[in-house]
């Protein structure tokens, strides 16, 4: 199949000018449970490991999302073998986890998990979740698609987030709302990087203009 390229992302130069606000939306104990997270991966296998999973479970929303325990029991088995080859090939891994039925019988593609199986392993690689999506104007791909067109849309976009991650670090754009968020959350440079801060940024970013919108047409419908 033939690859495309990334898709250019425009940075939401508004998180910057509301960066109070956004960074309203997170908390340490968030920052807390990724901490333990990440200490927890770095000296335990992640198949065994049944604290791990369970808080990992919790964390990242693995059990809210209707998918079976053989799906979970594959997918702690895949971040291992990915932790022990110091890479995640996330293609194979969306292709590998979509064998696996959710709960109501339908075949799914799990791209989101496996970013955050791939941030879990690379503090460099960014996640992808609909919060961040919504950001940069990026719509899930619809469900009658077949699978390898959906893959190759997520992949668009993910290659871009990466992409303007870099280009941000490496410019150092975006100083306000990082400077913040290193202030807010004091001596976390040693173990949130600053791929991961924007993570929490970013997604902080998509929760805030979500509950925005919300008021925004409460008011609207009094």
């Amino acid at each position: 199949m033939v690859q495309g390229t990334a898709m250019i992302l425009e940075s939401p130069i508004w998180v910057e000018g509301q960066a109070t606000e956004v960074l309203g939306e997170l908390g340490a104990e968030s920052i807390a449970v990724y901490r333990f997270l990440s200490d927890r991966f770095a000296v335990e296998d992640p198949a065994q490991d049944r604290l791990f999973q369970f808080v990992y479970r919790s964390f990242y929303r693995l059990d809210s999302a209707g998918l079976s325990a053989e799906f979970k029991g594959r997918y702690f088995e895949l971040m291992s073998i990915a932790k022990s080859a110091g890479t995640v090939d996330l293609r194979e891994i969306a292709r590998e986890l979509g064998d696996f039925p959710n709960l109501k019988g339908q075949s799914s593609l799990q791209f989101s998990f496996a970013t955050k199986m791939a941030a879990t392993v690379c503090a460099r690689k960014p996640i992808y979740d609909a919060e961040v999506a919504s950001i940069f104007g990026f719509q899930r791909p619809p469900a009658y698609k077949p699978f390898e067109a959906r893959l190759e849309q997520y992949f668009l976009f993910y290659s871009g987030l990466q992409k303007l991650y870099n280009q941000i670090i490496e410019e150092g754009t975006f100083k306000q709302v990082r400077a913040q968020f290193r202030s807010k959350f004091r001596d976390t440079e040693g173990y949130v990087s600053d791929h991961k801060a924007l993570d929490f940024i970013f997604w902080a970013a998509g929760r805030y203009k979500r509950r925005q919108a919300q008021v925004f047409h409460d008011l609207a419908a009094e």
